[in-house]
């Protein structure tokens, strides 16, 4: 489930800034197994967990249009972002009678911040679209820098 408001402003001819806040939930449910084909055969309870993240962002976008159906547009972006983990961290497990609960990996709040850049060309029906984005997540003692890559094909119906 997820809520994004934003708004576009003009800020110079050609040039639109865009402020946006995003609340997105998300919910996982993990059902329990056996194992099998061993005489000490481990048990895995089932689990449901979910996650809320927040997230604000700033994007400056220019387009020039080149026909009435063509254009450019390069978008420049940045913002904040929060995640909590919502629900039980426990696994519960059971091996020769025992029970073996123990925690999920990770923690259960991290922050940070991101930003990006990318192009996107519009002909007629089609537009091609590619960005770059970088995570910076600071999760408590230690930090988490990763970068993606993204380029999206749209073609509007006939």
């Amino acid at each position: 489930m997820e809520c994004t408001l934003g708004w576009g402003r003009s800020a110079a001819p050609a040039y639109t800034l865009t402020p946006s806040l995003q609340v997105r939930y998300v919910h996982a449910a993990f059902d329990g197994y056996t194992e099998s084909g061993s005489t000490a055969k481990l048990t895995v309870g089932d689990r449901s967990t979910g996650d809320f993240e927040e997230r604000g962002q700033l994007s400056l976008a220019c387009t020039q249009a080149f026909a009435p159906d063509e254009a450019l547009r390069i978008n420049i972006f940045g913002g904040l972002l929060a995640d909590q983990r919502a629900g039980s961290t426990t696994i519960n497990a059971t091996l020769l009678g025992q029970a073996i609960p123990f925690a999920t990996p990770g923690n259960d709040s991290v922050r940070g911040g991101f930003g990006g850049a990318g192009p996107g060309w519009r002909s007629g029906r089609v537009t091609l679209v590619a960005s770059v984005k970088s995570f910076d997540m600071s999760i408590i003692g230690w930090r988490s820098r990763s970068g993606e890559v993204h380029p999206n094909l749209v073609v509007v119906g006939p």
